[in-house]
């Protein structure tokens, strides 16, 4: 997985737990799984985090970029 499908998956399941919830006849039940989707929340967010760190060493950092082949 990459980062952008770890945080396409991350929101998914907060959504899905969240759901969950609402949906939930017991209040224990339901604390659960709001915990659970807050946890898939931070998780969203710290990949978030990591994909646009990522993209802006990428943008700032000329070794990071691979180089292109020199014809010859």
């Amino acid at each position: 997985m990459t980062e952008r499908d770890d945080t396409d998956y991350y929101r998914s399941r907060e959504r899905q737990e969240r759901a969950l919830a609402e949906a939930a006849a017991d209040a224990g039940a339901a604390a659960i799984h709001l915990e659970l989707a807050s946890r898939y929340a931070k998780l969203t967010a710290g990949a978030a985090d990591l994909v646009s760190r990522e993209h802006e060493h990428r943008r700032t950092d000329p070794a990071a970029v691979e180089p292109r082949p020199h014809g010859g």
